[in-house]
């Protein structure tokens, strides 16, 4: 069957969700492809105060929750694919508008909430390249 929708425009709020399932659910699988996630100390200090301050919780920030606050304080994340040599920065709002270019059959796993790690590594994919690069 040839597919009928040509686009879909998403929140920017959906998309942050998005990303930061994803996040949880995919980044075991960039590793696999010999990508490294990397950040300073410094950013990771300060998303994790940024945070707290944000959130007001004293404690129980999970990983992903302090990528996301790097993210939205437009610092960067960067993969390194560990056997060319080249990075790759994850920046919150390049990702935001290479989701709007996801695949229907992601979208609606997404909508429908029957992703998994599979979805995940497609939507983090296209949040770093624009598309599908390994897999």
């Amino acid at each position: 069957m040839r597919n009928k929708i040509s686009s879909i425009k998403l929140t920017e709020n959906f998309k942050k969700e998005i990303l930061y399932n994803s996040l949880c659910n995919g980044l075991g699988q960039l590793q696999c492809y010999g990508l490294e996630i990397l950040y300073s100390d410094s950013d990771y200090t300060e998303g994790k105060k940024s945070y707290y301050e944000r959130t007001k919780k004293l404690s129980g920030a999970c990983y992903e929750d302090i990528l996301m606050e790097i993210l939205a304080l437009d610092k960067k994340i960067v993969f390194e694919d560990t056997e060319t040599g080249e990075f790759f920065n994850l920046k919150l709002s390049e990702a935001l508008n290479n989701l709007d270019n996801l695949p229907v059959w992601v979208v609606s796993q997404l909508l429908d909430e029957s992703d998994d790690s599979t979805t995940a590594d497609v939507v983090l994919q296209f949040a770093l390249f624009n598309e599908v690069i390994f897999g």
